[in-house]
């Protein structure tokens, strides 16, 4: 519980349904006895999902037919999990703002990665974004015809 929850998703692997089984219970029943109820759950083991009340699955998963349907993926902390493949993916589209330090802080400052699991391909643009505030620019002058 101490390490496994940001805010209010909670992210655990555990290695076999019968490990999630048991944090399934335990976990519900510590939430309960602090008056809490958790609910929005996704697992990539349908056993597992088959006895968690269909109410509190997450959306994503409570009109599904579990005997037949494939999982579809779900989102949490701002990361797409597919349970299918056992995969996490961002999306980070590219934006059409203008080449200004304003510009870069928007872009840089768009994506949401509170595990620093993208850092290392957000982490360039943080440096142009520190050399654009080294060399004195203002928020709406062009960065085109500068040498960085």
């Amino acid at each position: 519980m101490k390490n496994n929850f940001y805010v209010d998703d909670c992210l655990v692997s555990v290695k076999d349904h019968k490990k999630a089984l048991t944090l399934v219970k335990d976990l519900t029943l510590l939430c309960e006895e602090g008056g809490f109820r958790l609910t929005k759950w996704m697992s990539n083991d349908k056993r597992v999902l088959n006895v968690i009340p269909k109410e509190d699955h997450a959306p994503e998963v409570k009109s599904l037919d579990l005997r037949k349907d494939k999982l579809p993926s779900g989102r949490a902390l701002g990361i797409q999990w597919s349970p299918e493949l056992d995969t996490l993916r961002f999306t980070i589209l590219p934006a059409d703002k203008s080449h200004t330090r304003r510009g870069v802080l928007s872009i840089v400052s768009s994506v949401f990665d509170p595990l620093g699991l993208v850092a290392p391909f957000v982490l360039p643009a943080k440096i142009l974004l520190q050399d654009i505030c080294r060399k004195g620019l203002e928020w709406d002058e062009p960065i085109d015809d500068v040498s960085l």
